[in-house]
């Protein structure tokens, strides 16, 4: 059926009970596929379609779905490697930064749809002493996703996401880092040091406290790794302790 929705109506024929050319109603299932896959892409970047405008974004939506249709029943994950498409995309050529902005929108989605865990106690931090430090690594909340720049497009889109009237903005060569994750069944996003960025990188690699601190030391000499955990427990980013993976010569 998928086969035929995407044109090889041949592939039915064995079940077909007229010519091949009398099946009207395929292309009431091939519009209702469109439609709600189309439907799907524009809730998941809606970042992307206010900045570009929803026929716009229907239109680039309709050629990525004619091009990649679903391929599972779920359409949940669907439009994963839109992103990718869209840097690609000819008439997006004349605003780059439209892929980076999707992206965005995907790790929003994703982190409002990732499972629940339970948020780390602070004092099951403060009870690990230097030595557990360094075997123990801090496991990330199941919606924290990261994200890094070498411009400042996670301000370009955070503006548009949660201004009504964003206005002129200015891209420049300043590196950002974005930090995205749920707390309760609110999404927020912010963004983060260079620092921070690599500590929580880090510790997603599973790798310990101390060698995750040490990652961060080695972008930013001031930063302070109890002020990065302390905000990042505040935060609900942080949702347990676990035994570090062991580092490997190919680590450094």
């Amino acid at each position: 059926m998928g086969d035929a929705l995407r044109g090889d109506v041949g592939a039915i024929a064995p079940w077909l009970a007229t010519s091949l050319s009398d099946t009207p109603g395929l292309s009431v299932y091939r519009n209702t596929v469109t439609r709600g896959s189309v439907d799907v892409l524009v809730a998941t970047f809606s970042t992307v379609v206010r900045m570009v405008g929803e026929d716009w974004f229907r239109a680039a939506a309709a050629i990525y779905v004619a091009d990649r249709p679903p391929s599972t029943p779920s359409l949940l994950s669907y439009g994963e490697d839109f992103p990718d498409w869209l840097s690609t995309f000819p008439q997006a050529q004349d605003t780059p930064y439209l892929s980076a902005i999707a992206c965005l929108d995907r790790l929003w989605w994703e982190a409002y749809f990732a499972a629940e865990a339970d948020i780390l106690d602070p004092e099951a931090v403060s009870r690990l002493d230097a030595e557990e430090l360094e075997s123990t690594t801090l496991r990330l909340h199941p919606s924290v996703r990261l994200a890094a720049f070498d411009h400042n497009l996670g301000s370009l889109w955070l503006k548009h996401r949660d201004d009504a009237s964003p206005g002129e903005f200015e891209i420049t060569d300043t590196a950002e880092c974005v930090l995205i994750v749920r707390a309760g069944r609110q999404v927020e996003s912010r963004i983060i040091s260079p620092a921070s960025h690599t500590f929580l990188a880090a510790c997603q690699a599973e790798k310990s406290v101390m060698a995750a601190a040490g990652r961060a030391l080695s972008i930013d000499q001031a930063a302070s790794l109890p002020e990065i955990i302390g905000a990042h427990l505040a935060a609900g980013v942080l949702s347990s302790v676990a035994a570090a993976r062991a580092e490997s010569d190919h680590d450094h």
